[in-house]
């Protein structure tokens, strides 16, 4: 197997080929899609939905070609918001009722000031990368983290020539000041002021092989737990005394993409229908027979002390306190991204076609 920064230079010669390539063979019609805004149309009510998730009154998701879609009826029906940029975006997450972010490949950092209502960018790959260049060359040469700081300079420098981007793959808030955003090949910004100002933290993860990090979850509050899980087996917990996300070992090495959190109760699952269940932040661990060997795109705590699972064949799956699954109806049959609790016993799930709102069965007393 490659080593992370073995796939992360292939790519980047992958980009630099590319980009050497006679003119006849690219397009003449081709626009960056970051100075391209979303085009405003009804065909976006049945793009590509990436991510689905509440914000301070309302639903919001995010997918393809910079769609932005807002529900005021808990999904029943959705608006489009203009979005500033054409990239596909993968998630959105509200750290106040009045502030907003979004994220999405082409290292795009979106934030909104008034509720969701408009989007302004804060980075693209035109300055992330050389923002986190600067950042890592001012760092003291007596780094205790000073062998991977060099390794993210040389890193860093390449991407800065050739353009490669890293795309941004989650982004969350434990509150109103404390975000992470995450992303390929162990990318991972922190702010600690709101969203004001992004730090890069890639030199303080115990992620020696570079795996991708795809979800990052918490307990609420600036005390909580903070987790991140991605490939390879890989979650972390966040650790305050010494500012590090430790490793914490888990069953399973394959891909985990979702995850949940609520107080000690973690699940993380992913590929060919993996879940696990844990009621002590991670010590030890349950598998949960989740009847699929599809993989699982999503997770989201419900009410009771239950979760939802989000299958990406469209399956709904409810576990309730014991970790014991039940199917919420057949499945969508389509391919599905991204699963939120909406009110009055329905999920709302992000499709190849949109998004679709689901029952879910009440809880058992």
């Amino acid at each position: 197997m490659k080593s992370a920064r073995a796939r992360a230079l292939s790519w980047t010669l992958g980009m630099t080929l590319a980009a050497m390539l006679p003119q006849a063979a690219v397009s003449a019609a081709f626009q960056d899609p970051l100075d391209v805004p979303a085009a405003v149309d009804v065909a976006s009510l049945t793009s590509r939905i990436f991510a689905v998730a509440g914000g301070p009154e309302r639903l919001f998701a995010v997918g393809a070609q910079g769609t932005i879609l807002a529900s005021d009826d808990q999904g029943a029906r959705w608006e489009q918001i203009p979005s500033p940029v054409s990239s596909d975006l993968t998630a959105i997450t509200f750290a106040t009722k009045a502030d907003g972010f979004i994220v999405g490949h082409d290292s795009v950092l979106m934030r909104s000031r008034d509720g969701g209502r408009s989007w302004t960018r804060q980075f693209d790959v035109r300055t992330l990368n050389q923002a986190m260049l600067d950042h890592y060359r001012k760092l003291p040469a007596g780094e205790a983290d000073g062998e991977a700081i060099r390794q993210w300079i040389a890193e860093l420098e390449q991407r800065v020539a050739s353009g490669a981007p890293l795309p941004f793959f989650d982004v969350w808030f434990a509150d109103s000041r404390l975000g992470f955003a995450i992303g390929a090949f162990n990318l991972l910004l922190v702010t600690e002021d709101g969203g004001e100002h992004w730090t890069p933290w890639m030199e303080r993860t115990e992620n020696p092989r570079g795996a991708h990090l795809y979800a990052v979850r918490g307990t609420p509050g600036p005390d909580g737990e903070v987790y991140i899980a991605g490939e390879l087996g890989l979650l972390m917990r966040f650790d305050r005394a010494s500012r590090r996300f430790v490793a914490v070992p888990t069953p399973y090495e394959g891909t985990y993409f979702s995850m949940a959190v609520d107080g000690d109760t973690l699940m993380v699952a992913g590929l060919r229908g993996n879940a696990f269940l844990s009621r002590d932040r991670g010590r030890t661990w349950t598998r949960l027979d989740t009847r699929t060997t599809a993989s699982i795109a999503a997770v989201s705590r419900m009410e009771g002390g239950r979760f939802a699972l989000l299958a990406q064949n469209g399956g709904v799956l409810v576990a309730d306190r014991d970790g014991r699954i039940t199917p919420a109806g057949a499945p969508l049959g389509r391919s599905s991204y991204a699963l939120a609790v909406a009110a009055g016993g329905a999920v709302a799930i992000g499709t190849d076609a949109g998004v679709k709102r689901v029952a879910v069965a009440a809880p058992t007393p």
